[in-house]
């Protein structure tokens, strides 16, 4: 490496995944004597911001991508695309002003699309290259690929965090045949890979005293992230099921029990590890960055849940169910009972493969180091 570059590197702020699937990418960043800036905006630069206190951060405009109830996503984002392409103008000249003025020597995006710059390198992170419309969409997929293909060839470019071939965990989703030469797998990315032996406590006391049941796990865009919390709260009340429920929350700092749930705001970093380890079933959406995790942890009960309207989580959750790792259910039918008791009949994650994320600094960052 000639130098220390200051890399900024920014997820979109759609859930909390595309930040946490940062972490291991800022830590790898560390480690080869980089100056990793964080950028970003709401939840997600919170949990950046939590994990990395001593990082400088900048905030980027909000893409605030929602939907309604009913779950179409598809049309959602149709109605949003104005404003969306505003903000990913905004970002673009917002990074225009950084190069000058912070000296930004690179650029590590997840999903923000105006994160590209002529006079230095420009990365995209993104394992969904073949999106897939839903049902009675298929028309509109030559003009998803057409318009997604415009933005990303504007990067130097781009990391699909996944393993290619057979150990492949996003399948379809990650094909690259027509981006030669541009794409590179550099494996699945958790933020636990790079972490010590699981602690014997965890930082709330609360926590503590009772043996860890079911495990809810909340994460996504409003207003379904409060429709399945509200959802899983009143069936774990009515049937008297000791559930433990993380709102995904990185704003908040709560703990507080709801008849037989405990609920908590947020847990990060050893917490939230030893969270999941403990648990003897783990309910969560489908979320890619989410898998990952699951992953790398080796978890032995999953049950999933995929966003209404999201085809990329209800894709992922159906082939995982067809592999016999992890069962999953429709969110406007699911019934808690009946999945924990379904659930015994998969074998969870133990037998994936998993990546030595300690290779990251020599395989990925040869773009910023040659420049």
């Amino acid at each position: 490496m000639n130098s220390a570059k200051r890399i900024l590197i920014a997820p979109l702020d759609w859930g909390l995944g595309h930040a946490t699937r940062c972490i291991p990418i800022i830590e790898a960043l560390l480690q080869a004597g980089h100056q990793p800036i964080l950028g970003g905006a709401g939840g997600a630069l919170a949990l950046l911001q939590k994990r990395f206190p001593d990082l400088p951060f900048i905030e980027l405009p909000a893409y605030n991508i929602h939907y309604g109830k009913g779950g179409n996503l598809v049309g959602s984002i149709l109605r949003q695309l104005p404003r969306l392409i505003k903000v990913i103008r905004k970002e673009h000249l917002q990074l225009a002003e950084l190069v000058t003025q912070k000296s930004i020597d690179g650029c590590i995006s997840d999903n923000r699309y105006g994160l590209f710059h002529h006079s230095i390198p420009c990365v995209m992170v993104c394992h969904q290259l073949a999106p897939i419309p839903p049902w009675g969409w298929g028309w509109a997929r030559r003009f998803a690929m057409k318009l997604h293909r415009k933005f990303l060839v504007k990067f130097d470019e781009i990391w699909i965090p996944d393993a290619p071939g057979e150990d492949s965990l996003a399948g379809t989703l990650a094909d690259s045949y027509a981006w030669a030469g541009k794409t590179s797998f550099i494996g699945t990315l958790s933020r636990f890979d790079l972490h010590p032996p699981i602690p014997e406590s965890f930082s709330i006391p609360s926590l503590n005293t009772d043996e860890i049941g079911p495990v809810a796990i909340l994460s996504g865009p409003e207003p379904q992230r409060t429709i399945l919390e509200k959802m899983l709260v009143d069936q774990a009340k009515a049937e008297g099921i000791p559930l433990c429920l993380v709102a995904g929350k990185p704003e908040m700092t709560t703990f507080e029990q709801i008849g037989c749930v405990k609920w908590i705001s947020f847990l990060e970093g050893e917490d939230l590890r030893l969270m999941l380890m403990r648990a003897s079933v783990v309910i969560s959406r489908s979320g890619y960055s989410s898998l990952m995790d699951y992953q790398a942890l080796g978890l032995k009960q999953v049950i999933l849940i995929p966003t209404l309207g999201q085809t990329e989580q209800v894709y992922l959750a159906k082939r995982l169910e067809a592999k016999g790792v992890a069962p999953q259910y429709k969110q406007n039918s699911f019934d808690l009972g009946k999945a924990l008791r379904e659930v015994k009949a998969y074998k969870g994650f133990v037998d994936s493969k998993k990546t030595d994320q300690k290779q990251l600094p020599h395989t990925i960052f040869s773009l910023f180091d040659s420049k």
